[in-house]
C-alpha cells in the first residue's frame, strides 16, 4: 500500500508541475500584435509587455544619442516609441520592426528591444543591383 501512495504522490507532483510550468510559458508568450490592435484599445494593453509589428514611418527616427524615438506605423494607426539602448543594425525609416516593449501611454511605447526585420530575399530587388 506504501508503493501505491508514493506512486500516486509521484504522478500528482508531475501533473501539478506540468500545469505551472505550462500557465508560466502561456502567460509569457506573447503574440505579434499590429498598431491599430494597441491603438483600438489602450487599456486592455497598458503596462503589459507587447510585441508590435510595423513599419518606421518616414520622417520620424530620431537618433538623439541616448535616446531612439520613431513613430511605428501600421499605415492606419501609428504610435510612439521610446528606446534606450544601442542602435540596432539595419534600424531605418520605412524598414518594417517587431517593438518588444510596454505600453506607458494610450499612444506610447517604452521599449525593451527593437527586431529589425530583414527583407526577404524573394522580394523584387531594385534595377541594377
Amino acid at each position: 500500500m506504501k508503493s501505491k501512495g508514493k506512486i500516486i504522490l509521484i504522478i500528482l507532483v508531475v501533473v501539478i508541475g506540468t500545469y505551472l510550468v505550462y500557465g508560466q510559458m502561456a502567460s509569457s508568450i506573447s503574440p505579434y500584435l499590429s498598431v491599430s490592435d494597441v491603438t483600438r484599445n489602450p487599456e486592455k494593453y497598458k503596462s503589459e509587455q507587447l510585441q508590435i509589428i510595423g513599419i518606421i514611418k518616414d520622417g520620424s527616427l530620431q537618433n538623439l544619442g541616448t535616446e531612439i524615438r520613431f513613430l511605428l506605423t501600421d499605415n492606419t494607426s501609428s504610435i510612439q516609441i521610446f528606446y534606450s539602448g544601442s542602435f540596432p543594425s539595419g534600424l531605418q525609416e520605412g524598414r518594417e520592426v517587431v517593438v518588444v516593449g510596454v505600453l506607458t501611454t494610450d499612444h506610447d511605447v517604452k521599449a525593451d528591444k527593437i527586431l529589425v526585420k530583414c527583407p526577404s530575399r524573394y522580394e523584387e530587388q531594385p534595377r541594377g543591383t
